[in-house]
């Protein structure tokens, strides 16, 4: 079965920890036009606090994984965003996402993440300039 990435999103809350060997991991779901998708994440601890970089999995019904990718995540004046992108099939697929939680300053992107912890978080992607939708995250600690 081949899976399309028409409407995948970048899992992007995955974590920054400022100087900590702490990783982190997750779920995260995913919506478009007549489609859902989930998945996982992870997230490692960069050396910058306002950018993060990790990988995300697109997940069958049964759970199996069948795409790979990465994202990327930066924080902007008010906002973090970021890119994703994951090969199927030998073709390239990528796209933007932004976290709808507003910054608060001073904020990390582990601050998100504890936000996660509790609660989902929650943003948009888009992929082109048609294909968008809604995305969620709940993040774990490892």
């Amino acid at each position: 079965m081949r899976w399309s990435l028409r409407f995948v999103p970048l899992l992007v809350w995955a974590g920054v920890l400022l100087g900590q060997s702490t990783s982190w991991r997750g779920a995260w779901t995913a919506t478009g036009p007549g489609h859902g998708w989930k998945g996982t994440w992870t997230a490692n601890v960069p050396d910058n606090p306002n950018i993060a970089f990790g990988t995300f999995t697109l997940d069958d019904e049964s759970g199996k994984t069948v795409v790979q990718g990465t994202w990327s995540a930066r924080k902007m004046e008010k906002r973090w965003e970021g890119a994703w992108q994951a090969r199927v099939d030998n073709e390239s697929y990528s796209g933007t996402w932004t976290a709808r939680t507003p910054i608060l300053s001073p904020s990390r992107l582990i601050d998100l993440l504890d936000l996660a912890l509790s609660n989902p978080v929650m943003g948009s992607w888009h992929m082109g300039r048609n294909r968008s939708g809604a995305w969620s995250i709940r993040a774990q600690s490892e």
